[in-house]
């Protein structure tokens, strides 16, 4: 499932505060609900009580700019073994890495 190996990368990568967008209205109504009992949604659940993770319902096929690009990509991205993109680090990590840097002088 695509946003378990989402939540996946952002734990492994130590990603915080992040937000994992999905069209599947339907695994985001599995994992709001107190009564499911399938593993792996069980498995989402316990991974972001863990972390700050937020998940996101959006439209599909609402005309959302890059929405096709974004598709092809996703697609590509699933015919494969692993995951090919890479992060740089975010505001936060840059400011905190300069603050540790300024307070070694």
């Amino acid at each position: 499932m695509a946003i378990s190996k989402a939540i996946d990368y952002c734990i492994d990568k130590n990603i915080r505060n992040s937000k994992v967008i999905t069209d599947s209205r339907s695994t985001l109504m599995a994992i709001e609900s107190t009564e499911e009992k399938r593993r792996i949604i069980i498995e989402i659940k316990k991974k972001l009580k863990l972390t700050k993770i937020q998940l996101q319902w959006v439209r599909a096929h609402n005309g959302t700019v890059g929405k096709d690009r974004a598709y092809a990509l996703a697609k590509l991205a699933a015919s494969k073994d692993q995951i090919d993109i890479e992060f740089g680090p975010s505001k936060a990590q840059v400011r905190y890495r300069g603050k540790e840097l300024l307070a070694t002088k």
